[in-house]
């Protein structure tokens, strides 16, 4: 199984208080999913759609937790520093 590593004080950072907690909980439920489907920080945004959190993305740019992105033909974002957190694709296989 594989796990979503979030820093220890990501409780108090700047972005996270800015973001608010409906978008955090975005976040953390994206950075879950980007774990388990091994994406690299990658979100599609037919995924956010799907979810009914399109609203909620906006914060997360905003602040610069996630940046627009685009991969495979999808739009979607990625995570700001996904590997400097989280085990790569290429580092699992």
């Amino acid at each position: 199984m594989a796990y979503f590593s979030v820093d220890d004080q990501f409780h108090s950072h700047p972005k996270r208080r800015k973001a608010g907690w409906a978008s955090i909980g975005l976040w953390t439920t994206a950075g879950s999913w980007c774990r388990a489907y091994k994406r690299d920080g990658f979100v599609p945004a037919d995924l956010i759609t799907e979810w009914r959190a399109g609203r909620l993305s906006a914060p997360l740019v905003e602040t610069g937790l996630w940046l627009p992105d685009h991969e495979r033909g999808e739009n979607g974002f990625r995570f700001h520093d996904w590997d400097a957190y989280q085990p790569t694709k290429k580092a699992v296989m």
